[in-house]
């Protein structure tokens, strides 16, 4: 039933909601005319729906509209809606509008923080990389060490040789 009535009239004020912009658009403000014209195809609408409601009913052969199809929880609920109803909707959609925002704000913190994770993995392969470097300029340094004591040492051979063995113990006597 209310899925027929949704779907209905859905598809029926779509027109109506189109005027109204279009009324409400042009300078912002209705005329008396134009809030006559609206006025006269919402009640045309409802009319039809109300009718289109009626057939529906004669269909299924029994009165969706009567109260004794209905809970007792439906029949305590109003036709229109009051200012305490009015204000207690606005506190749950106002609850599920923050709900939704932490959530958003969460989500929001979990992708910055992948976004981080991919500059730590870049870190870590910066520091890796570096680590290679110091590793290259360490052997670079050890084989230039080996060559200046190799010349050392052939050095050191040809200072022995001059001399012809002689030690610091026998240069004092």
């Amino acid at each position: 039933m209310n899925s027929f009535k949704r779907n209905y009239l859905t598809d029926a004020l779509q027109g109506f909601y189109d005027d109204f912009a279009e009324f409400s658009g042009s300078d912002g403000e209705l005329t008396e005319s134009e809030i006559g014209k609206l006025r006269a195809m919402y009640d045309a609408i409802m009319s039809n729906a109300d009718v289109k409601f009626k057939d529906l009913e004669k269909v299924a052969g029994i009165s969706l509209g009567s109260t004794e199809n209905t809970s007792s929880a439906s029949k305590t609920i109003g036709a229109s809606m009051t200012e305490e109803t009015a204000s207690r909707a606005l506190g749950i959609w106002t609850a599920m509008y923050d709900i939704e925002k932490r959530s958003s704000g969460y989500l929001v913190e979990q992708l910055a923080t992948m976004n981080d994770g991919k500059s730590l993995l870049q870190q870590q392969r910066d520091i890796a990389m570096q680590g290679v470097v110091y590793q290259q300029r360490t052997a670079e340094n050890t084989a230039a060490t080996v060559q200046r004591l190799d010349s050392a040492i052939t050095e050191l051979k040809s200072i022995n040789r001059n001399t012809g063995g002689v030690s610091s113990r026998d240069i004092g006597r």
